[in-house]
């Protein structure tokens, strides 16, 4: 009766695809539960690429992570510049201003 043909992550109890309604409900509910805000399925996706970026990850590993074609498809649409992005710039062209003067 098992019957997976396009090799779903989640299914039914027969390897079928699940209602899109059901799904989102469920992740609805597990966010509440986690006391997150309001989010999607696709705005959890920009969250990731965003957050992968400010971990260290090359943007090619995040294209391939979200199956784009392109990396430059990735930046435009996914990749968001944070706060903490900011400040982990700013307090690297810090570090090397200042060795740059230790050196003078």
């Amino acid at each position: 009766m098992w019957n997976n043909p396009f090799d779903l992550v989640f299914t039914n109890e027969f390897g079928r695809a699940l209602n899109h309604q059901t799904v989102y409900k469920h992740l609805k509910r597990l966010l509440r539960s986690c006391g997150m805000g309001d989010y999607t399925f696709h705005s959890l996706r920009h969250s990731f690429a965003t957050i992968s970026l400010e971990n260290g990850d090359d943007i090619k590993t995040v294209q391939t992570n979200l199956g784009h074609s392109t990396a430059a498809f990735t930046l435009k649409t996914y990749a968001h510049v944070s706060d903490q992005m900011q400040r982990s710039s700013a307090a690297r062209m810090e570090e090397l201003i200042s060795s740059l003067e230790a050196v003078n």
